[in-house]
């Protein structure tokens, strides 16, 4: 009796991990499905705001570009007085 009774524990906490595991995953996939849907939603919001202003976004990624660079150069720049 102890024995079926102890088995019939394990066997209850493999099925509620095996249930755990199933919704963990399928939280997972629906994750990662909302991301790839938003990602492709502002991709296209994007490419519409380049194609109606093509001078602005030239003029924020230049912008944006120098910005990046001044970053960049500044910490890579040693830190050592000479």
């Amino acid at each position: 009796m102890i024995k079926t009774h102890s088995q019939d524990l394990t066997r209850q906490a493999l099925d509620a991990a095996g249930d755990l595991s199933d919704r963990v995953a399928r939280a997972a996939h629906n994750g990662i499905d909302t991301v790839r849907h938003q990602a492709s939603r502002v991709g296209e919001q994007t490419v519409g705001y380049v194609r109606d202003e093509p001078v602005k976004s030239l003029m924020a990624a230049a912008a944006v570009g120098a910005l990046a660079g001044l970053l960049i150069g500044w910490l890579g720049r040693s830190r050592r007085p000479y």
